[in-house]
């Protein structure tokens, strides 16, 4: 996991199907600062890969955070 900003978390994904990207999943307190960290984050390349980001929506109680498969 990347920590982008105090309240934005940023899990690495490895996509099977891509050899030349890695997804970013952002969990966020303010869909201001997870935009912000996005465009800052978004077409950077990390370990020969091009980072694509997404915003999710974090978990409300009860509910289980957004993990890889």
């Amino acid at each position: 996991m990347l920590s982008t900003h105090v309240s934005v978390i940023a899990q690495l994904l490895t996509p099977a199907h891509s050899s030349t990207h890695l997804w970013a999943s952002l969990v966020y307190s303010t869909f201001d600062e997870a935009l912000e960290a996005a465009s800052e984050m978004n077409g950077q390349e990390l370990d020969g890969r091009l980072l694509r980001v997404s915003i999710v929506d974090p978990p409300t109680e009860g509910e289980a955070p957004v993990t890889a498969k």
